[in-house]
């Protein structure tokens, strides 16, 4: 997980002593300070959760040595000098996780408005990090610069973990379009891996070199004519001018390419899941339905009313 992410997982983990409650009290029969624990179940949890994190290994291994961690009740009772030793590495946890929040929460303040992440492609030297560059530029700021979008493109920081951009990007109906663009290249590059695996069934074959050619030049057609029909259906679904359909179309080829080369494109963590819903996910390339299909059945079952 990148920064953003983290800083949101720990947000909801909510980790603190705040996560169960302790009441002492002397008892008599044993002639000694008692301290009964109360919700140690979701303070359990919550240490759970937080050791998933990989954070404060070392003091939540401290803590899971004393006898305190060793009790799975919900509620019960335990000598105070047994309760006690676990008190430093109590305390120790919450104020490291606290002070650890307020950094992140002050560094790394959520975007205003509508924003995307970006995950560059592993690069190797500057020439290879300008290509990505110059893909990006016309997948994203060349589409976002249209008079009906009126979108903007803004890097507001990268971020540790991973090469991550994230970008403002200007409005809602700007970001409707990426996440348009990004689905269509999404399809394309689910196509395009179908067609590798054809190509590489079809190079066993015994057929000779120009039948093999035929097949090989078929597959080239038809992608390009999907690019073309994606472009067309997301300027339809989109409400866009036929004559933007180059620059769409290109930055949908570029898009595509950056995808192929380990990239990826996510709405911040902010967007409503309304609009993150039209993002396609990046695990799930194989099942991707095209939107040209989705208009299809949306102008049948129109027709039919």
């Amino acid at each position: 997980m990148n920064i953003i992410e983290f800083k949101n997982e720990l947000s909801r983990i909510n980790f603190g002593p705040h996560n169960f409650a302790i009441d002492r009290y002397f008892d008599p029969k044993k002639s000694t300070n008692m301290v009964k624990v109360s919700g140690f179940k979701n303070f359990r949890w919550s240490l759970d959760e937080l050791e998933r994190t990989g954070a404060f290994n070392s003091i939540i291994n401290a803590l899971k040595g004393t006898t305190l961690l060793t009790i799975e009740d919900d509620t019960f009772s335990l000598p105070e000098e047994v309760y006690s030793v676990s008190v430093p590495y109590l305390n120790d946890l919450n104020n490291s996780y606290k002070a650890f929040v307020e950094f992140l929460e002050h560094n790394f303040p959520e975007p205003e408005g509508e924003s995307i992440r970006i995950k560059l492609p592993e690069t190797e030297d500057f020439d290879e990090l300008e290509k990505t560059a110059n893909l990006l530029k016309h997948a994203l700021s060349t589409p976002l610069k249209l008079p009906e979008i009126n979108g903007s493109l803004r890097i507001i920081r990268g971020e540790p973990g991973s090469v991550w951009l994230l970008v403002g990007i200007g409005g809602l109906i700007a970001m409707k379009l990426i996440a348009e663009l990004c689905w269509a290249a999404a399809v394309v590059r689910k196509k395009k891996l179908e067609g590798d695996f054809l190509a590489q069934q079809v190079r066993e074959l015994e057929m000779n070199v120009d039948q093999k050619e035929v097949v090989f030049e078929a597959q080239k057609v038809y992608i390009n004519k999907l690019i073309e029909s994606e472009g067309e259906a997301l300027l339809t679904k989109m409400d866009l001018p036929e004559g933007h359909i180059k620059s769409i179309t290109h930055a949908i080829i570029c898009l595509e390419e950056i995808f192929k080369k380990g990239g990826e494109v996510h709405p911040s963590l902010t967007t409503s899941e309304s609009v993150a819903n039209l993002f396609p996910s990046n695990s799930n390339f194989h099942i991707l339905e095209s939107h040209i299909k989705q208009l299809g059945d949306r102008t049948n079952s129109e027709s039919n009313i």
